[in-house]
């Protein structure tokens, strides 16, 4: 189950020395996030269950870094920010639509760094590549559901990619050589 993967990266973090409960901000009640996403038709229980768990980072600490990614969580209110805007950039970059790019009314963003965002499709909760900066990298399908997501991420993790361990700056330190 989703909760219990996210748990258990959680848990890898802590092992990992990162203070989570001081940097992430605590989940929401189904109701909330399921209203603040009314603008989409369809939002499937997966981010129900990833706002449940964490709204993005606290107030006043830096963008979390969902080791052993380089994509950040997003808050809930930032989700909508993300969205206008990829829909937005999409619009203006001239010859996407005709090329049969474009940001999709059903992708939701959840976590992302810059112009490289990960949306869940409302439609078919599969985890789709929202790069603005990369029309090669636009649309891709990265896992079918975000458990897959998070499952590949421990595995990375437990498989000592990256080696990565919280520095006494607050960030994620890594061993470039095991990547």
């Amino acid at each position: 189950m989703l909760r219990d993967a996210l748990l258990d990266l959680e848990a890898a973090w802590v092992a990992r020395g990162a203070p989570v409960s001081d940097l992430l901000a605590p989940g929401l009640e189904q109701a909330q996030v399921r209203e603040s996403l009314d603008r989409w038709r369809a939002v499937p229980d997966d981010l129900i269950v990833w706002f449940g768990w964490h709204d993005g980072s606290r107030p006043g600490v830096p963008a979390w870094q969902l080791a052993p990614s380089a994509w950040s969580h997003f808050s809930l209110s930032d989700v909508i920010a993300e969205h206008d805007v990829a829909l937005q950039v999409a619009e203006d970059l001239v010859g996407w639509a005709d090329e049969g790019f474009g940001w999709s009314d059903s992708w939701i963003p959840f976590i992302g760094i810059r112009e490289d965002v990960l949306a869940i499709d409302g439609l078919t909760g599969q985890i789709v590549r929202g790069n603005l900066g990369d029309p090669d990298r636009f649309g891709d399908v990265v896992a079918p559901d975000i458990e897959t997501l998070i499952r590949t991420w421990l595995t990375a993790l437990d498989s000592g990619y990256g080696n990565f361990r919280w520095d006494a700056r607050g960030f994620w330190d890594m061993d470039w050589l095991t990547v």
